[in-house]
């Protein structure tokens, strides 16, 4: 793995490596934490600047996209359950777009609940991004540190870095949960916040 500091061009990306094995296949587990992947420039900037910017644009987009298709497609949430909403829309076709004859119904009906799943997946990835950054706020400025200076890190000294991250109990048990809004910790803190 190696971090290098980009000058021009993009405003940062979040880059994950194809493993060797089948890629068509992945677990719920596996999408999850990819979420908190692409959420982890906005945590950064959120807790690290004093506003937050365009920089994550690119990385929100396939974080939403990736949790669309967890929901509507690969029937990983309890509520929408196990089906695929746009072949359910077309009547078993599968070419007539995404809400097909359901139409997008402005958050009622089955896309409405595909929404609020979508974005209840999101938040929950985005919370545990949050925690991460929290928990290795050390870690992480000295990372950002020797990344300025040194513009690419690698190898043994990128490993000292990594050595140093502790993983919250909010990220185990956001990986580790079965379908969207199952995350314990999290919907304790949305309902505080909502009180």
């Amino acid at each position: 793995m190696t971090f290098m500091m980009i000058h021009g061009g993009a405003l940062g990306f979040t880059y994950m490596p194809p493993k060797t094995e089948d890629r068509a296949l992945l677990f719920d587990s596996e999408i999850r934490g990819q979420l908190v992947v692409l959420m982890g420039g906005r945590a950064a900037e959120q807790l690290t600047c004093t506003a937050v910017s365009t920089g994550a644009a690119d990385d929100i987009r396939r974080a939403t996209d990736l949790a669309q298709r967890a929901v509507s497609e690969f029937g990983l949430s309890l509520a929408v359950g196990p089906l695929n909403v746009g072949v359910l829309a077309a009547g078993g076709a599968e070419d007539a777009g995404m809400w097909g004859a359901l139409g997008n119904s402005g958050g009622g009906g089955v896309p409405g609940l595909v929404e609020t799943e979508v974005k209840a997946l999101l938040d929950e990835a985005l919370s545990c991004s949050l925690d991460v950054i929290r928990v290795n706020a050390s870690a992480h400025d000295g990372l950002s540190r020797a990344l300025s200076s040194a513009e690419r890190l690698e190898g043994p000294e990128l490993a000292r870095w990594l050595d140093q991250v502790a993983v919250p109990d909010s990220l185990r048990s956001f990986v580790q949960s079965r379908g969207v809004g199952q995350n314990a910790s999290f919907t304790a803190k949305l309902q505080a916040q909502q009180s």
